[in-house]
């Protein structure tokens, strides 16, 4: 990937209609962190802007959706992870943490970060059980 993105490769044309590479990598339940570093070192991408990421941070986001907000099936429920560790060091939960950092006006009002930030707490909180035993 990294060396289709640097040598120039028109990523966008095999995305059809499914958006952009970038979106396309925010949809992704396992793994889509690492591919969204490698698309985002590539600054003059056309999915480099801000309302490109945006946009990838709603698709992030999407996972962690109440059912009064569901889209695309996504209900806060994971289907392929297989702990909270996955969904906030490579999954959905890193690409939002990422994302924000490239965002700073975008602002937490959104339900959908709550899911998150419980799924963080509950992480940090399982860390210091383990490491005080």
């Amino acid at each position: 990937m990294q060396s289709l993105t640097l040598s120039g490769t028109h990523l966008e044309a095999a995305m059809g209609n499914h958006g952009n590479a970038l979106r396309a990598a925010a949809r992704r339940e396992l793994g889509g962190f690492p591919i969204i570093e490698i698309l985002l070192e590539t600054s003059s991408a056309p999915w480099s802007t801000d309302h490109e990421k945006a946009a990838a941070l709603n698709e992030a986001l999407a996972f962690f959706a109440t059912p009064s907000r569901r889209s695309r099936g996504c209900d806060g429920k994971f289907e392929h992870s297989t702990s909270i560790e996955d969904v906030l060091s490579t999954g959905p939960g890193a690409i939002v943490k990422f994302l924000l950092a490239f965002l700073p006006e975008e602002e937490a009002e959104d339900s959908r970060y709550g899911l998150l930030a419980q799924m963080h707490g509950w992480r940090s909180s399982m860390c210091r059980i383990i490491t005080s035993t």
